[in-house]
């Protein structure tokens, strides 16, 4: 690369860039953590109505054969068909909570990948500033070396001029 290349407003483009590059990373590690927590709450409320559910078919299966043996025959067809739901019910949401628990894992995997393409993005950022600081300082001191020299090429004219 020239040195063109290496001028304060070309990298103070490059900074400006980068700061967008910065914001957009940013937001897609938001969103991954927004659709992260979407997931994880799902997943939760799977877990709790397995939870109902097997409250339920405990609850059932107590009256089955405590309270309700008396009243089996009358009830009999209701609880049959209760449990049945229930079970299949049961089995289908426990089957999905596999699937729910795999996708919470994906997402915080994706999560984790754009959280570091994010913080990579500032690193890239504070090195670009590190560069502009670096031009700036070495077009001051070219600035001044010149100007120093000027003076220096005055003084020899006025020397030989007397």
């Amino acid at each position: 690369m020239s040195n063109k290349q290496y001028t304060v407003p070309n990298l103070e483009k490059l900074l400006k860039l980068q700061r967008i590059r910065i914001a957009t990373a940013e937001e897609v590690y938001r969103e991954s953590q927004i659709k992260f927590k979407k997931i994880q709450v799902a997943l939760l409320k799977r877990q709790a109505r397995i939870e109902h559910m097997r409250a339920q078919l405990d609850m059932l299966k107590e009256f089955r054969t405590r309270h309700g043996v008396v009243e089996l025959v009358r009830f009999s067809g209701f609880a049959n068909a209760r449990q049945c739901w229930l079970e299949h019910d049961l089995e289908r949401d426990e089957y999905w909570l596999k699937d729910d628990v795999a996708e919470l894992k994906q997402a915080d995997r994706e999560v984790i990948e754009k959280r570091r393409l994010w913080l990579r993005a500032r690193v890239h950022e504070t090195r670009i500033q590190g560069l502009v600081k670096k031009a700036k300082l070495s077009m001051q001191l070219f600035n001044e070396n010149r100007l120093e020299s000027e003076i220096e090429e005055i003084s020899m004219l006025s020397r030989e001029g007397l």
